[in-house]
């Protein structure tokens, strides 16, 4: 399973003014806690199905069973936090023995036998206030990470890729909708030069204010084309097909060894839990066939007459068939 973290700050606050910048200055890309209540109501919805109904995994955390694992990102790691607290509710784990000798529960050489703080009592004896847990989250360093995976020529690509779309950019897509974008910039009172390379910083703003509950003054439609149009500009300067091939391997790999593992009996996991980035979810869902690239692209072409586009990736089906190939070759061995 993979997720994307939950409804987090704008990551950039250059665009906001008055005393909403001056808060959101300090809290820049992280979790609201409104993400963090999308990503427990996600857990609450999976323990249901896949712990209650299908009894995939034991009522209470193990480690063993499931592995978590996040991008370096504090955003990630609070979003994995909150869908696990989800997914194992406060209460579900396991208590201290009530016989236990109690000085067995001070830290050594910190406390008086008798301070006050070592005579707390929670409910059930839980370890923790309220039974919390602390789960165990694996992340890797911010260069490696697969979850959250940096080219080395990530600028130089986009860069490459913006002045052999400029024309495109500016002389065709941007004029289609530059009265539709001058109109936004101008009810939501932002100071921003109005091209098409700032699409992707105004519909961040727009879309993070929407999920704090203070939408700008625009309508839906609005939204959407703001929306439509940064991943046109996104598809165009970041997830060509190289791109989210270099993406994306790291990750299937990962998941490919974890199959061979689980199969000869190495490991005695029943799911895994990933919680990434639109960067890594978006390169999957093309591969996977859930987005298209060329559909988004007509649609902006027919303007709002979305067509469904006959080109779909075959990463995917290439990447099963290599992998039977792989099982086939070994059992010859």
């Amino acid at each position: 399973m993979i997720v994307r973290h939950g409804a987090r700050y704008t990551l950039h606050t250059e665009l906001l003014s008055g005393q909403e910048k001056e808060f959101q200055e300090q809290l820049e890309g992280q979790v609201t806690p409104i993400g963090m209540r999308q990503l427990y109501n996600l857990g609450q919805k999976m323990r249901k199905e896949y712990i209650l109904k299908q009894q995939l995994a034991n009522l209470i955390y193990n480690h063993q069973e499931i592995e978590i694992l996040s991008s370096h990102s504090k955003r990630a790691v609070q979003s994995a936090h909150s869908f696990m607290v989800g997914l194992f509710p406060l209460g579900s784990q396991y208590s201290i023995p009530e016989d236990i000798d109690q000085k067995l529960l001070i830290p050594p050489f910190t406390f008086d036998e008798n301070d006050d703080i070592l005579n707390q009592k929670f409910d059930n004896n839980y370890a923790l206030p309220n039974g919390f847990f602390p789960f165990v989250i694996k992340t890797e360093s911010a260069y490696l990470n697969m979850l959250k995976a940096q080219c080395p020529n990530k600028k130089k690509l986009q860069k490459i890729n913006q002045n052999k779309f400029r024309t495109y950019f500016q002389e065709e897509l941007f004029k289609m909708y530059a009265d539709e974008i001058n109109e936004i910039i101008k009810k939501m009172k932002i100071q921003v030069i109005p091209e098409i390379s700032n699409i992707s910083h105004i519909a961040d703003v727009a879309l993070c204010q929407k999920f704090l509950g203070k939408p700008f003054n625009i309508s839906d439609q609005e939204f959407q084309l703001l929306q439509y149009l940064k991943s046109v500009y996104k598809f165009k300067t970041y997830y060509t097909l190289e791109q989210i091939k270099l993406i994306i391997t790291p990750y299937f790999k990962y998941l490919i060894d974890q199959f061979e593992s689980r199969i000869n009996n190495q490991n005695q996991l029943k799911m895994t839990i990933s919680c990434a980035h639109d960067t890594q979810l978006i390169p999957m869902m093309v591969v996977l066939g859930i987005l298209n690239i060329e559909c988004i692209h007509e649609s902006f072409l027919q303007k709002n007459k979305i067509k469904i586009a006959n080109y779909f990736p075959l990463l995917l089906p290439i990447l099963l068939l290599n992998y039977i190939k792989m099982i086939k070759i070994n059992m010859k061995q």
